[in-house]
């Protein structure tokens, strides 16, 4: 069986595959495409497996465009910080645009 009921199995799976395709040139790309064939139930502990063993500090990549929003959203709200909507008036203005 590929997957253990909390997942340990599913977390030395893909520990090992990243291990092989380094070392021994194993193709994830393939180890993925055989986890597809697992149950969806099985592949979403698998997920929450992988998911579980990243560290707490890792974040996913971000792309230009999207750190130079966030950096115009942070300043924009340093700029001014009493400028900002109620999560009620947000609905608002969206129902008013349908």
């Amino acid at each position: 069986m590929i997957l253990a009921d909390d997942g340990r199995v599913a977390i030395r799976i893909v520990t090992l595959a990243r291990a092989m395709e380094r070392s021994m040139g194993v193709d994830v790309a393939r180890t993925i495409e055989d986890l597809r064939s697992l149950s969806v139930d099985d592949r979403v502990r698998v997920v929450q497996a992988v998911w579980d063993s990243l560290p707490e500090q890792a974040s996913p990549p971000t792309s230009a465009e999207r750190a130079e929003e966030l950096n115009r959203r942070l300043d924009a709200y340093e700029a001014d910080p009493e400028d900002l909507l109620t999560w009620d008036e947000v609905l608002e203005r969206l129902r008013g645009r349908m």
